[in-house]
């Protein structure tokens, strides 16, 4: 394992390059997906794949490794699917009226409810794109996405466990009927193939969308309380809006089209001022932790007072020495790696 965490950082300086970062921030991120039970080889890809999203969404590393890691985890996708979500984060922040960095937030809180209820990510995102385009906050209706499926799955002790409302909720026998008669007859929220199982939560709310003008105010409300809860109905309403203007449609659309799209908006982010002070920093530390292990660090380390020299010549170039221990100091982080190595 030794020689693994040896060539990990030998190459820590050209890889965090490549993707604009300086090496204590790729060091810290690759740390971080090991401790998720990730292996050293997956972690280096992994912390590729969140720099690259981290770049050209303007979120933070630990936010965007949280945001990846909740999608990887509540689709069971691989590692190597990492980038393929930065991608249609990527390809709706720049079609639509919500950024990469709200998407993200919104389905690391609605990505385990849908992917439970069988909506696969595609269609999870077309919905949180179209209505958070209207409600401008992608997080919050993640919230209701979340308690939305919750709700239609008559999921009462989860909702209650998230501390949403279930007054008068019922069974998902008795919530299929209500669903029914408010809608006339139109809506069934229950598989037709296999009377067990709830619709997708997307084909369902596309089919209220189709009948909502048909249906009285009164009803309407009910309905809304009935899929969404009180607290949830304006949310919810914001949503049925979006299917009926097309745009949860045209996003669904850009989705299974976005193959790419994060590494087009990476490359036009390298030519900016911030990359190219991560890739000075970077550039630095690769020196800096190269001189530490050289013979002639050595030498200044006897000499006790021309090391400290060297340092402070360090830190007056851009400020930087924090960043330089920060990543020498990146072996002692790998020590936990042996138990995620395999």
């Amino acid at each position: 394992a030794g020689a693994k965490y040896t060539r990990f950082l030998n190459n820590a300086g050209s890889a965090s390059k490549s993707v604009g970062r300086d090496m204590s921030s790729y060091i810290s991120q690759t740390d971080e997906w090991a401790r998720r039970g990730y292996s050293l080889d997956q972690s280096a890809k992994l912390s590729k794949s969140s720099s690259v999203y981290a770049n050209i969404s303007g979120t933070d590393d630990k936010t965007a490794i949280n945001d990846l890691d909740a999608v990887i985890k509540a689709y069971d996708l691989q590692y190597t699917d990492a980038l393929s979500i930065v991608d249609r984060y990527s390809k709706l922040g720049s079609e639509f009226s919500v950024s990469a960095q709200d998407l993200g937030a919104g389905m690391s809180n609605a990505a385990s409810a849908l992917a439970l209820g069988g909506t696969d990510l595609n269609k999870a995102l077309a919905m949180l794109t179209g209505g958070a385009e209207i409600t401008q906050s992608a997080s919050d209706l993640g919230n209701t996405l979340k308690a939305g499926q919750l709700r239609i799955q008559g999921m009462k002790d989860s909702l209650e466990a998230l501390g949403e409302e279930t007054e008068g909720m019922g069974s998902v026998g008795e919530i299929q009927a209500r669903i029914k008669e408010l809608t006339k007859g139109q809506v069934n929220i229950m598989d037709s193939s296999d009377p067990s199982r709830v619709r997708d939560y997307y084909d369902i709310l596309q089919d209220v969308s189709r009948v909502w003008d048909s249906l009285k105010n009164t009803q309407q409300t009910d309905l809304l309380e009935t899929m969404f809860g009180k607290s949830g109905s304006n949310q919810g309403a914001a949503l049925i809006k979006a299917f009926q203007s097309g745009q949860v449609q045209k996003a669904y659309d850009a989705s299974i089209h976005a193959d790419d799209s994060a590494m087009q908006e990476q490359e036009k982010w390298m030519d900016s001022m911030d990359a190219k002070l991560q890739q000075f920093h970077g550039q630095f530390q690769e020196l800096s932790t190269t001189a530490l292990d050289s013979d002639f660090m050595k030498g200044a380390m006897d000499a006790g007072t021309g090391f400290l020299d060297i340092l402070t010549r360090i830190a007056d170039v851009g400020g930087t020495l924090p960043l330089i221990l920060g990543a020498v100091g990146g072996v002692k982080l790998f020590k936990n790696l042996d138990l995620f190595y395999y």
